[in-house]
């Protein structure tokens, strides 16, 4: 099991929100938006997806919407790695999108990722 200093954790708008609730997807217009999020990622984690990115993880770095597409996929796949790691499994059932990456920036120890997300609208 994960030691939670060593675990990912999510805010949206302020308040902690369960990994198992979200969907990571990439959208050029988040709709409906409206939410700002923030995932602290420990540093084992957060460097290795910034690898992918070719970003420094010791730099901030704002206006990452363009990288969104990449970003998100890459850390859809490094959660889900983290996932498998500890053995969780989840039919939870997702609350909220995450849309899009605003900023990147260095968060001792680890590495923060902002930006938008919407909440989870199930299409019929």
């Amino acid at each position: 099991m994960s030691n939670d200093i060593d675990s990912p954790r999510l805010l949206i708008d302020g308040s902690h929100v369960n990994l198992d609730n979200i969907w990571i997807h990439a959208q050029d217009d988040p709709y409906p938006g409206g939410h700002r999020y923030c995932l602290w990622l420990p540093s084992r984690l957060g460097h290795r997806w910034m690898k992918q990115l070719a970003l420094d993880p010791t730099q901030w770095h704002d206006g990452m919407e363009h990288l969104s597409r990449k970003g998100l996929f890459w850390l859809e796949a490094e959660l889900s790695t983290w996932g498998m790691e500890q053995k969780q499994a989840s039919d939870a059932p997702w609350l909220f999108v995450i849309n899009t990456i605003s900023q990147i920036a260095p968060a001792e120890p680890g590495v923060e990722v902002r930006g938008i997300c919407s909440p989870f609208v199930r299409g019929d």
